[in-house]
């Protein structure tokens, strides 16, 4: 995993875009938007069939409060995970350039902290354009505008499963994976396989 995001973070902090951001706004942005760009990545070539299911919530089993809460996040993250990515699949949308303009719409996001949010919203403004065009290009303006909805409703359901993923993973860090059940390391470690899938070459 740390590999994957290695290869990412070199990757997006290469973009011109990030040049032209303060050092603040490269950092907010990469903390707060690392997991989004890794979700869109994924759904490029993993094989949503050949994944395991997760590992099942235990019954009879004496858990702690604070334990049983993580195992059913860990739990419930992993399957939501599984139907983001097939649902970001069916949108039509793998080809690799087109999901790099997704993703890039994604990262540059305007967001609350900023210390120049203009020059991020320029940003956004530039890639949301050129995905506009592309779409135009090869389905019609009908269904642009149809898909363009359905891209920016999914990058916030993206945003939104991302950020209850970093506050589970700041929970079971601040309690202590040593204390945690066994199957919530075990879907935590089936959230994390999923998110560093590499694209195919053939798909770049």
């Amino acid at each position: 995993m740390s590999d994957s995001l290695e290869r990412l973070r070199i990757f997006v902090h290469s973009l011109d875009p990030m040049n032209w951001l303060s050092w603040h706004d490269q950092q907010f942005l990469y903390s707060n938007n690392v997991c989004i760009l890794s979700v869109f990545k994924a759904a490029v070539s993993v094989n949503l069939e050949a994944v395991p299911m997760a590992y099942p919530l235990p019954y009879n089993e004496y858990l702690e409060e604070v334990e049983a809460l993580h195992l059913i996040l860990a739990h419930d993250l992993y399957n939501e995970l599984r139907a983001l990515l097939s649902h970001i699949q069916s949108l039509g949308i793998r080809e690799f350039p087109v999901m790099l303009l997704v993703m890039m719409i994604a990262f540059f996001s305007p967001l609350p902290g900023l210390k120049q949010p203009d020059k991020v919203v320029r940003v956004n403004d530039y890639y949301m354009q050129k995905l506009q065009i592309y779409l135009q290009l090869r389905f019609g303006n009908d269904a642009m505008v149809s898909l363009m909805t359905k891209i920016l409703s999914t990058v916030e359901r993206v945003r939104s499963f991302s950020q209850r993923l970093r506050e589970l993973l700041n929970d079971v860090t601040h309690a202590g994976l040593q204390r945690q059940f066994e199957s919530v390391c075990e879907n935590i470690g089936l959230i994390a396989f999923l998110l560093q899938t590499e694209p195919k070459h053939d798909q770049c």
